[in-house]
């Protein structure tokens, strides 16, 4: 009977290291398995941390060009207000220039015979010769220059219509100057093929020909007497000598 107690007493004590040995194993995959899903956990809220970051960052970006935006604009607005301005100003001095223009060289009848400065130079064969050339074939005109009208002239001519335009020399030019044929010491002034004459141009235009039959747009025209024109050796510039003469068609 003691044996068997023994035998009895051994077993249990077997049994049950057998049971602690499966349970600290049991522990040791379950803590292993802890720390794993500890550590995705803390990668989670790290990647969830650097997501909410970004986001706010576009967020403020977007804000900030949305702002820019706004303020943009803002600035067109009072641009196109200002240009508006200018646009009314500026038709208003043309309005006042041509009304003064007006009562200096009235418009003449269209059905009478067209006026000209100086029949004799019309009449002349070496003045017909010049006005068909420029009509043709301009690149048979002996071009001493291409000029527009200074920047400093126009506003000059602005406070004082009386003055006449200052003509310079440019790669953007409206105007070609001519050498006359037969005598070298004249210089004639012709608008370039193509000009457009828009109520901008047409303020340089009218200072430089007596104009005929414009109608306050853009029109083709024929030119019945150049513009005489000198050289100011001072400044290089050329200065009107005297008016030509311009119909609108």
């Amino acid at each position: 009977m003691e044996r068997l107690g023994l035998l009895l007493i051994s077993g249990g004590v077997g049994i049950a290291i057998g049971a602690i040995s499966t349970g600290l194993y049991c522990r040791f995959i379950y803590k292993q398995q802890i720390k794993k899903l500890e550590h995705q956990l803390i990668n989670s809220k790290n990647n969830s941390t650097q997501i909410e970051n970004e986001r706010r960052k576009v967020e403020a970006q977007y804000t900030n060009l949305k702002q820019n935006y706004s303020n943009l604009e803002n600035i067109q607005h009072d641009l196109e207000r200002e240009f508006s301005q200018l646009q009314r100003m500026h038709q208003q001095f043309l309005d006042r220039q041509n009304l003064e223009s007006t009562s200096r060289y009235p418009e003449v009848d269209s059905t009478s015979k067209f006026p000209t400065i100086s029949e004799a130079s019309l009449a002349d064969s070496s003045m017909q010769k010049l006005l068909q050339a420029y009509q043709i074939n301009s690149k048979s005109l002996l071009i001493t220059a291409k000029v527009t009208e200074a920047s400093e002239s126009i506003d000059q001519r602005r406070n004082n219509p009386s003055l006449a335009p200052s003509l310079i020399e440019s790669g953007n030019f409206d105007y070609l100057i001519v050498q006359d044929q037969d005598n070298a010491s004249q210089y004639w002034l012709f608008p370039k093929h193509g000009l457009k004459v828009n109520q901008y141009a047409f303020e340089t235009v009218q200072a430089l020909f007596n104009c005929h039959n414009y109608q306050n747009q853009p029109s083709n025209f024929q030119v019945h007497q150049p513009a005489s024109v000198t050289r100011n050796p001072a400044t290089s510039s050329w200065q009107l000598a005297e008016k030509g003469e311009i119909e609108f068609v």
